[in-house]
């Protein structure tokens, strides 16, 4: 991994606009430099920023060192030398401190020989800040020539020294201080050059633009820590048109976003991605915001992403609207469609919304007649998912789907929706949290189709769960149901089964919740008229046709002359 930035405007492919003359690598991370740089290539880089780089000088062939050998290398001291290599970290938070004479330096072994022309170091200004030195080289570590001797330096927080006089190619090259403002000398960020140019880094601002000529994909990988802006400006702008598509993928562990780099803890206007074009967006990984430098971040940053054109935008993968950093500082994302975006723009989220467990001020904000689609979940925590414009009678007429549920973790969470005019259309489940309604609007429903719930509490707190159709499990159909009970909500349904009384039905036998209470006496025996009795061979037919005495002397009278 290497520190790049832009030394000048241009397209990416362009070598002449890079610092050293070739194009960034897999892993480097890329500053603008406050140059516009035109995407007209896929690219596969670390980290895209328009902050300030954290190095000074071109084509600057250290590579950030996280050991004495580690990239490669090796960090030299003649003191405190487990520490030499924090020179070369490229940060202000670790230095290098030794004590001045002839064994006071610091400096760096290259594999293989350099002609070094130009170098640079950071001081603080204050105690331990060097103020004599001379900067050496050597190809065995034991013999050093003289580069360059400063007798005297003034409080300056930096120096960069002119082009030198060198053409020696030297392995070895250290700075050698021999005097310091009080205390230990304290030595942060060496950086040594081959360039003898006059653009040099540590200049926030710039662009990374995908023009309007783009025909076809523009694939931009990101392999370390994401995209970082400054407080204000548009690290990545698309001004692609409709039937081209730009992919935002990651690799590895990357991120999709970090939020802006801004340690003064203003507000900001960042826009790390400034949809223009009307071309379609696909973010490809979870997209959240983390720390990376400054503590002071006050979480007011608008537009992460910033919707300015009726585009097609699909986020595949979940947006986690802050994600903790180290200390109880915090990056906020947030997903602008301004009022300026017609119903024509889509913004596709396949997969959940998780809320900011800390912060109010991230959000999605849809302030226009664009359409949101999430097939995934919102989960709502201190802050709400999405915010339309609720302080207008107008903003916010759009329309938002929710395919997956929207559920608030506790009674002190913002609502999953705060809307006034947009329409919400549900097909998932809503949970509510004490006195708070997980969906707050106007206009609210649900899909036919399905049969969601609604679960809130009552003045217990315990859940109560409003239901419709067979939400939590299947109804049975009307042919099962007794004739007549009305049963079912929306719409209701009535039985049609008809059941006996159990008067009429043998004892015993079931009858819905009764059995069955009818018996046979001789009477209802005697009683059954003969008529009934045709089943031939029966006793009842034999019956019908059985002679008696008094028949069969009625019949033998009849014969009698």
């Amino acid at each position: 991994m290497a520190t790049r930035f832009a030394i000048g405007n241009g397209n990416w492919s362009n070598t002449a606009i890079w610092d050293n003359g070739a194009l960034p690598t897999t892993s480097d991370i890329i500053f603008a430099n406050n140059f516009t740089v035109t995407l007209d290539q896929d690219i596969t880089v670390g980290s895209l920023r328009n902050t300030a780089s954290n190095v000074y000088l071109p084509n600057m062939p250290i590579p950030l060192m996280t050991g004495n050998t580690q990239p490669s290398g090796e960090a030299i001291a003649g003191q405190n030398t487990s520490t030499a290599f924090q020179v070369f970290d490229y940060t202000l938070a670790t230095t290098w401190t030794g004590t001045p004479g002839a064994t006071c330096y610091v400096g760096y072994k290259f594999p293989t020989s350099k002609v070094i022309k130009r170098y640079y170091f950071y001081r603080n200004g204050n105690n331990g800040t060097p103020t004599s030195w001379t900067f050496e080289g050597s190809n065995d570590g034991v013999t050093y020539t003289v580069l360059d001797t400063i007798a005297s330096y003034g409080p300056n927080s930096s120096y960069l020294s002119g082009v030198l006089a060198n053409t020696t190619a030297y392995t070895h090259y250290i700075l050698r201080i021999t005097g310091v403002n009080n205390s230990a000398p304290i030595v942060y960020n060496l950086e040594m050059t081959e360039g003898v140019g006059t653009v040099y880094g540590g200049t926030a601002g710039g662009n990374y633009t995908v023009p309007n000529t783009l025909v076809g994909s523009r694939n931009i990988v990101q392999t370390g820590d994401g995209i970082i802006s400054t407080s204000s400006g548009s690290v990545v702008t698309t001004n692609h048109t409709s039937g081209s598509t730009v992919n935002f993928n990651i690799s590895g562990s990357g991120l999709i976003f970090n939020q802006f780099n801004d340690p003064t803890g203003t507000s900001s206007t960042a826009k790390v991605v400034n949809v223009l074009g009307t071309g379609a967006i696909n973010f490809n990984g979870d997209v959240y915001g983390t720390q990376t430098v400054g503590t002071n971040i006050n979480g007011s940053a608008i537009g992460t992403i910033y919707i300015n054109a009726n585009a097609i935008i699909t986020i595949n993968g979940n947006v986690y609207l802050a994600k903790a950093s180290t200390g109880a500082s915090l990056y906020y994302i947030t997903i602008n469609l301004p009022a300026t975006v017609s119903n024509s723009a889509v913004l596709n989220i396949n997969g959940n919304i998780i809320g900011t467990n800390n912060s109010a001020n991230s959000y999605i904000a849809l302030d226009s007649t664009a359409t949101i689609n999430i097939t995934g979940n919102l989960i709502s925590n201190v802050s709400a998912c999405i915010v339309t414009a609720v302080s207008t009678t107008t903003g916010g007429a759009g329309n938002i789907n929710l395919i997956g549920t929207a559920t608030m973790t506790d009674s002190n969470s913002q609502p999953c929706i705060i809307t006034r005019n947009t329409l919400v259309t549900i097909t998932g489940s809503v949970t509510n949290k004490g006195n708070t309604m997980a969906i707050w609007g106007s206009k609210i429903r649900w899909q036919t189709s399905i049969t969601p719930y609604l679960t809130l509490q009552d003045t217990t707190g315990a859940d109560m769960v409003l239901t419709t159709g067979a939400a939590l499990g299947a109804y049975p159909n009307e042919a099962d149901v007794k004739l007549g009970v009305v049963y079912s909500a929306g719409p209701t349904k009535t039985g049609t089964c008809a059941v006996p009384l159990p008067q009429y039905v043998s004892q015993g036998v079931p009858t819905g919740s009764s059995i069955g209470t009818a018996y046979l006496n001789v009477e209802d025996i005697w009683k059954v008229l003969t008529s009934t009795m045709t089943t031939t061979g029966s006793i009842g037919a034999r019956l019908k046709t059985a002679s008696t005495v008094e028949t069969t002397g009625d019949q033998l009278a009849a014969y009698l002359i």
